[in-house]
């Protein structure tokens, strides 16, 4: 399975909260009827922290040839315009996740996000994994799908609830930005993308 990431801003002159009704309302429910995602998670910013983007959306598929085929069709097309009436298209910026070996999901609510910048992977998953116990958490390491789109940051930590802490930070990675986001959507059954 396949998981990519999207970082999308709000077009100018719409407030977020109207970004999240339509993207929930109208968006999701057209993406819906074209892809058949595996899962699809839509982490909208409630903190009021302007980023560059307003939501971070997760989407897992089975078979990213079919979905290349959809978005270079009509559908594809309907999808672009649609984006057009809430989003910034120029400014979005697509990712490939590839999440870490002891990631696990988390549920859909309230959660932190967590914008790293850094180059050592295997320093950050050994942090990650002594820190989180029992919790669930996901950390999805980014790679951009082309130069002209490149990510916010270097991975994304995902944790349950408003008020977790970042683990320490292994020599190599620098805290971004902390995110309080709303989940909405659907996960994945099985999350972790074929190595």
């Amino acid at each position: 399975m396949m998981k990519s990431i999207g970082f999308l801003p709000r077009l100018a002159g719409i407030a977020r909260p109207d970004f999240r009704n339509y993207y929930e309302t109208r968006h999701a429910p057209l993406a819906d009827s074209y892809f058949h995602f595996a899962g699809y998670v839509r982490n909208h910013i409630v903190d009021g922290q302007e980023p560059g983007f307003d939501c971070i959306s997760e989407f897992w598929t089975a078979d990213p040839a079919a979905i290349a085929t959809l978005l270079a069709g009509e559908a594809g097309e309907r999808m672009r315009a649609d984006e057009r009436n809430f989003a910034d298209p120029p400014n979005i910026r697509p990712a490939l996740a590839e999440p870490a070996p002891t990631s696990r999901l988390v549920p859909l609510g309230l959660r932190t996000v967590h914008l790293l910048g850094g180059h050592d992977n295997a320093g950050l998953i050994a942090a990650v994994a002594a820190s989180a116990g029992a919790e669930a958490v996901t950390l999805d390491f980014l790679t951009p799908f082309d130069a002209a789109s490149r990510a916010p940051c270097d991975a994304l930590l995902i944790r349950e609830g408003t008020e977790t802490a970042i683990p320490s930070l292994p020599s190599g990675w620098t805290l971004l930005a902390s995110l309080q986001v709303v989940a909405e959507g659907a996960l994945p059954i099985s999350p972790q993308p074929a190595v």
